[in-house]
């Protein structure tokens, strides 16, 4: 077989040699080579796949967050609702006591001219009276003269002017000094 190997040109020792070279290639290759590149492909293939589970987890999460902010939005709707229901409520409130409020003013200035009304009449009847007084005084005085003593004068005067009121009132006059008897 030597004789075989000869005639092929193989030299066995040199056959030897790259054998052994081959195989230390592979033991060099295998050690500084195949282990580093396999350990990189599987750090990056668990990192794909730690990626993945991540991205799983945060589609779950946004999608979670996606309800709660619908949620949150429904919520808040129904919150603004309320507070703009109860604006108007509490506006409708005021409201109706600003226009009680109104109204008690309005009855107390109304009752204040009608106070005032009143004291302007009792004044003008005041002074019709007085004036009325003094012309029946004067009346008595130049139709009498001196017939009838001061007190004489004085009751004639006092039951002219009741006659007087019980004939007249303060409505006959009607804005107008013109006295009307009562019919």
């Amino acid at each position: 077989m030597n004789e075989l190997i000869s005639q092929l040109g193989i030299d066995w020792r040199m056959l030897l040699a790259q054998l052994f070279n081959f195989i230390l290639l592979l033991i060099v290759l295998e050690r500084f080579v195949y282990r580093p590149v396999i350990k990189v492909v599987d750090e990056r293939k668990a990192q794909i796949e730690e990626n993945n589970t991540r991205e799983a987890r945060l589609e779950l999460k946004l999608a979670e967050i996606d309800s709660i902010q619908k949620n949150l939005l429904v919520e808040a709707r129904k919150e603004a609702d309320k507070i703009r229901a109860e604006s108007l409520e509490r506006s409708e409130e005021a409201r109706s006591h600003i226009l009680a409020e109104a109204e008690k003013t309005a009855e107390a200035m109304i009752e204040l001219e009608r106070n005032r009304f009143a004291s302007e009449i009792e004044r003008l009847e005041e002074s019709i009276q007085s004036q009325v007084a003094a012309l029946l005084m004067s009346s008595i005085e130049k139709s009498l003269g001196n017939v009838l003593d001061e007190g004489a004068q004085k009751k004639l005067l006092a039951r002219s002017i009741e006659e007087f009121k019980s004939e007249y009132t303060t409505k006959d006059f009607r804005g107008t000094i013109q006295l009307k008897p009562r019919s």
